[in-house]
């Protein structure tokens, strides 16, 4: 596949998010036909990250069989419940890795996020929903422009 072209505004950016992944030994430089192409996106933070385009080697990479489990299902599991934890991951989006026993496997390793992981919390924030012991509900900033 065809390298994407970047704007010129995001190749600073991208330029400095791929100098960090490199030094921290996440990824080398590579001629290899299977390299995939990057995308610059903003974080929450307004920070300019990079996250990879698989989507071409996903159609020909042999699919697992065990699928992810529907979003739905795992807000299920926790009905009930009333004390809750989260952890969340920096650069995570780098270590997921298809094809493995286990459909998606995510290394961790050393890669916590700890401004982003929250332990013994009566309610947390689950992709897009909080989530606590009252029950799950709908974030009110993420649904703000349907409402207006």
């Amino acid at each position: 596949m065809r390298p994407r072209r970047l704007p010129l505004a995001h190749q600073e950016a991208a330029d400095k998010a791929l100098q960090e992944v490199q030094q921290a030994g996440i990824i080398e430089p590579s001629e290899s036909p299977w390299a995939s192409p990057i995308v610059m996106v903003p974080n929450k933070g307004g920070q300019w990250r990079f996250c990879v385009d698989y989507r071409w080697l996903n159609e020909v990479t042999r699919k697992g069989s065990y699928p992810l489990p529907r979003i739905d299902e795992v807000l299920d599991l926790v009905t009930g419940s009333s004390w809750f934890s989260s952890l969340g991951l920096r650069s995570g989006y780098l270590q997921l890795l298809r094809g493995s026993p286990g459909g998606l496997e995510l290394h961790v390793g050393e890669k916590l996020h700890p401004g982003k992981c929250h332990f013994m919390r009566r309610a947390v924030v689950f992709l897009g929903h909080k989530v606590g012991e009252e029950g799950i509900s709908t974030m009110g900033d993420k649904v703000q422009a349907v409402r207006d």
